[in-house]
């Protein structure tokens, strides 16, 4: 697999190599091992992966591979069944190297006393190699880090592996033109392990028929995979998450689809935003608890899943997958234009960071009871800095005057060096003003303006 970006992660990891005690953490197929195998290809490591087996037995393995790599007779043996022995072996034997337990969730899960024998071995002092725990369980992983944990305050550094985004998937798919790649942004997101189970096609539809729509297709059953992965109420997160997926947003009509009563939906939601497949989006300069906002489905794969897949499994499974084609063309520029918005937000971003546009202390959505706004970056509660609207298709003069009209009825002030950014996903067909920046696609355009 080609491996992309990543570039501030290997530094960190570089930083503390030998050394560290540190975790790493992130959602499912994100590419922790695929990170940590690069980081360390060039020196001296140890690897082990556990997976949901009884402490013992895990310990037991452990203890075999480090055994192996030191040639130590006692560990190879398969009669070590403690942590704490095979940290202590590793340590007398003077060996300068990486310990790497991945999927160190499981470990936890399974031994409670894992986080307390490591804090005192960390304790005690000088250590001849770096420990480095990684997990994909993020609930374990961020109570570890806690105050409460053990591990607390001799932490070297904690690192979360986010999602890929846009522009890694246009490095990794180069020559593609811009739709197309976007669509397939908006099926896959920015997890790698799904970008590997798709071959792109000149035919943007061949592909996701191939990946998603048959019984035996590689992504087909990747979500409840992952729901069964990391829950054990299923039944009730799908109903959740199809919800949202059908624009059902607001905290109390999430409950009536659902049927789950508003004093346990919270724990529901915490969950899926824990999870980072769902979001709680506010209007930019506000905040509210969990019952304010807007809920939307974070992961681009799991909104594909729920709204073109989940409702037409019964023709899946009967192998009419034509029809589901159908039915998702007829569907994908509305289901798109959500997904433009998010590449928008950060292109934006990219522009924001290369000092293209000013900075702001908060950017994202805006909204009232009248007026929404695709992008808008404020300083301060008073004044924005800037605004900007998306469209996936063809942007038009009514749109343009559509937009400057939401523009001037904002009850915030325009700051003297704001800058107002239009995004179409097809081009436009307007008069061009010298005070705006347009961009088709993720290319600003060069206009010859009027």
């Amino acid at each position: 697999m080609k491996f992309i970006d990543r570039k501030e992660e290997l530094k960190l990891l570089n930083k503390h190599r030998y050394k560290g005690l540190g975790v790493i953490y992130g959602r499912r197929r994100v590419g922790k091992t695929t990170l940590l195998r690069k980081a360390f290809e060039d020196i001296d490591h140890i690897y082990y992966q556990a997976v949901r087996l009884p402490a013992d037995i895990i310990y037991r393995e452990m203890a075999k591979i480090v055994g192996e790599h030191l040639g130590d007779p006692a560990l190879k043996s398969g009669g070590v069944s403690s942590i704490e022995i095979i940290l202590k072996s590793l340590n007398k034997s003077g060996r300068r190297t990486n310990l790497i337990i991945d999927e160190a969730g499981y470990i936890m899960e399974s031994d409670p006393s894992f986080t307390s024998v490591m804090q005192r071995f960390i304790d005690k002092g000088k250590r001849t190699f770096g420990i480095f725990l990684s997990g994909s369980t993020i609930s374990i992983m961020e109570r570890e880090m806690g105050e409460k944990s053990p591990l607390w305050g001799r932490l070297d550094f904690t690192l979360e592996v986010p999602p890929l985004k846009f522009s890694h998937l246009k490095e990794y798919w180069d020559n593609i033109p811009f739709r197309q790649l976007a669509s397939y942004y908006g099926c896959l997101g920015g997890i790698p392990y799904h970008w590997e189970k798709v071959k792109p096609k000149s035919n943007f539809f061949s592909s996701i028929k191939e990946a998603f729509l048959t019984p035996g297709a590689p992504l087909y059953q990747e979500i409840p995979f992952l729901l069964k992965e990391e829950l054990r109420e299923t039944q009730k997160y799908m109903v959740v998450l199809q919800a949202i997926s059908e624009g059902r947003r607001r905290f109390s009509k999430i409950s009536d689809f659902s049927g789950i009563p508003v004093q346990s939906l919270s724990k529901y939601l915490g969950v899926l935003q824990e999870l980072r497949w769902i979001k709680q989006t506010l209007p930019v300069g506000t905040s509210r608890g969990i019952r304010g906002g807007l809920w939307y489905i974070n992961d681009p794969l799991f909104r594909f899943w729920f709204k073109f897949i989940m409702p037409n499994r019964h023709l899946i499974e009967e192998n009419i997958s034509d029809e589901v084609i159908e039915r998702i063309k007829q569907q994908w520029d509305t289901f798109m234009g959500e997904v433009y918005e998010k590449i928008a937000l950060e292109i934006t971003l990219s522009l924001i960071k290369k000092k293209k546009m000013p900075f702001v202390r908060e950017i994202g959505k805006w909204w009232d009871s009248s007026t929404e706004m695709d992008i808008l970056g404020i300083n301060t509660g008073k004044e924005w800095s800037i605004a900007g609207e998306v469209k996936w298709g063809k942007f038009t003069q009514k749109d343009f005057n559509n937009f400057m009209m939401k523009l001037n009825s904002l009850p915030i002030k325009r700051a003297k060096d704001a800058k107002i950014l239009l995004f179409s996903g097809k081009g436009f067909d307007l008069r061009y003003d010298r005070d705006i920046l347009y961009i088709k696609g993720d290319k600003p355009l060069k206009a010859k303006y009027t």
